[in-house]
């Protein structure tokens, strides 16, 4: 080994790696400064971070779910769809007149479960607003 050098630093690679290692720890390094005590005033202002979760599907579809019964829907329900069973299925009734037995069928299929929810919502809504207008 000695013979042939190997694993021998010749003269210049030991001057390389020298002026290497100074430029790295230069770079490295930041310059020194003092912790200060008082935060800034953008930092001192935020307010503290929440770890807060994203809402359930349950706490999302709520909302559109109260519009329903807001609007008189009597029954409703939400199914996988499909023979993969990657649509859903959500559909309801709304009573016709005075007879709870005669109901308006809605439905919607969608990927996306809350999608077809927020179908049914604009065809109820759109139902009821034509039947106002009609005086029905």
């Amino acid at each position: 080994k000695e013979a042939i050098g190997w694993n021998k630093p010749q003269a210049n690679e030991v001057a390389t790696a020298e002026a290497d290692l100074h430029v790295a720890r230069a770079i490295a390094a930041p310059p020194f400064e003092p912790p200060t005590t008082a935060a800034p005033a953008a930092e001192a202002a935020a307010p503290p971070l929440i770890d807060a979760k994203p809402p359930t599907f349950a706490e999302r579809v709520e909302p559109l779910l109260a519009r329903l019964r807001q609007l008189g829907v009597v029954a409703y329900d939400l199914e996988l769809f499909g023979d993969s069973g990657k649509f859903y299925r959500f559909h309801c009734e709304m009573p016709i007149g005075v007879d709870a037995h005669v109901t308006q069928q809605f439905e919607a299929v969608a990927a996306d479960p809350q999608e077809s929810v927020a179908q049914v919502v604009s065809q109820v809504s759109q139902w009821q607003s034509n039947r106002q207008r009609a005086g029905l």
